[in-house]
């Protein structure tokens, strides 16, 4: 075992022993400091330099691999360990750089009203064909919170009407499913029913959501969404994603649990959820700050 391990596991066993820190908290810490481990393949504590955590932070800012909230746990968790090493007298002086500073955290997530979402949803002219297809694309996205790729992947064993649920191919092959509430299941069966059997490339797709001319890119459903949010006269900036905001955002609000919210969006972790209390909390302080007395 190398002195960088021997130091590690003392740091991990303080962190379990003498600071009481819960097991997510620990974990977390043993998998960033290995993962800088590995990175710089160093075994001898003078190796530690300012420098070489100047050099493993900037890599993680520019391989773009890793969010925001990742590298500041990182950062995080390297600080926490110099400290403890200078504590502890492994080393004779702070290794960790003290002006390395985390990238900023990302904005909070943009969700529109439900008011917004009914007039966003009212928008097709479900008179033609298309917009009965833009619909149902519309309903689906909000109804479950998928992703754009994931809605435009959707295929037609996915889906169970007769159930209300979808089964949604998420990132990394993950399978989840999702269920699709009243509206959004009228809308795709009068879709399916009436519209996408007429479709040319209906013959040869197995996709749920067609154009014209073939499947449905995420291009397409961009500049649909978009399009849309414009005719219902919303002047914010919607997204396919605005949509995936909501429906968390709005569940969130109407009392739903941050893991079922979790599990429905198809995130691994909960902290990549947490930032959407964040938005409520910040709404029902606007409530509060309006109706409230002394607010």
């Amino acid at each position: 075992m190398t002195e960088l391990d021997q130091a590690i596991d003392a740091f991990i066993t303080h962190c379990r022993v003498e600071r009481g820190l819960s097991p997510n908290t620990i974990a977390a810490y043993s998998r960033d400091l290995l993962a800088f481990q590995e990175w710089s393949q160093m075994q001898k504590l003078n190796e530690l330099q300012p420098e070489r955590f100047t050099t493993y932070i900037s890599e993680l800012n520019t391989k773009g691999d890793y969010s925001p909230a990742t590298i500041r746990r990182r950062i995080a968790a390297l600080r926490r360990f110099s400290g403890f090493l200078l504590a502890r007298g492994f080393v004779d002086k702070e290794v960790f750089p003290r002006r390395l500073k985390a990238p900023r955290a990302a904005p909070l997530p943009h969700a529109i009203t439900y008011d917004e979402i009914r007039r966003l949803l009212a928008s097709p002219n479900t008179r033609t064909p298309l917009g009965i297809r833009d619909r149902a694309l519309l309903e689906t996205l909000y109804a479950s919170g998928m992703r754009v790729s994931e809605c435009c992947n959707l295929r037609l064993p996915d889906l169970d009407l007769n159930a209300g649920f979808a089964r949604i191919r998420g990132k990394g092959g993950k399978v989840r499913i999702c269920p699709l509430g009243d509206f959004a299941v009228q809308w795709l069966d009068k879709y399916l029913s009436d519209v996408r059997p007429r479709l040319k490339s209906s013959q040869h797709s197995m996709r749920v959501f067609l154009s014209r001319r073939g499947e449905l890119s995420r291009v397409q459903a961009f500049r649909l969404v978009r399009s849309y949010a414009t005719s219902a006269g919303i002047t914010a900036r919607v997204t396919p994603h605005t949509l995936r905001h909501s429906f968390a955002t709005h569940l969130l609000e109407n009392g739903a649990d941050i893991r079922v919210v979790q599990e429905l969006l198809g995130h691994s972790r909960i902290s990549t959820v947490e930032f959407y209390t964040r938005v409520v909390m910040s709404r029902l302080r606007e409530v509060y700050s309006r109706a409230h007395p002394h607010g």
